[in-house]
């Protein structure tokens, strides 16, 4: 991203320079905004108010990029039993479990709605974790 806070940097002179924006102009270089879910500039709205304008620099090709389609993530759990590895049979693998959960997402993913402007709503599956989280045991959640 170091090239989007430049030029956002950059862009920000030129605006302010230009005195056509109405208010206080602020560039935000904030980090971790999608891991920590924006923590870094709720922080700054916290501080100073909504902004009226805001500009991110994300890659989009050198084309104007207008909407966000927004996000919602869900956590979805399985639950089996425990047993040794060398004995699966002994258990309910929770992973397993998991399995047509995923493959339901996939086939409704199709099914999604669809916006005018901003096209089709997206899904997927980014991450996956057990417990126990041992090479030797089957996990009894996930």
């Amino acid at each position: 991203m170091k090239g989007g806070l430049a030029s956002m940097i950059f862009a920000g002179a030129i605006v302010k320079r230009a005195g056509r924006l109405k208010g206080k102009l602020i560039i935000a270089c904030v980090i971790h905004e999608e891991p920590c879910e924006g923590f870094g500039i709720r922080k700054i709205v916290e501080k100073i108010g909504e902004p009226d304008y805001v500009v991110l620099g994300e890659a989009t090709n050198l084309n104007l990029a207008i909407g966000h389609r927004g996000r919602a993530e869900l956590q979805i759990e399985t639950y089996g039993r425990t047993a040794h590895g060398s004995m699966p049979d002994r258990g309910i693998n929770a992973i397993h479990m998991m399995l047509p959960v995923i493959e339901r997402i996939k086939e409704n993913a199709s099914n999604l709605p669809i916006h005018s402007f901003l096209g089709r709503a997206t899904v997927s599956v980014n991450r996956i974790s057990c417990d126990p989280d041992q090479s030797a045991v089957v996990p009894d959640s996930c």
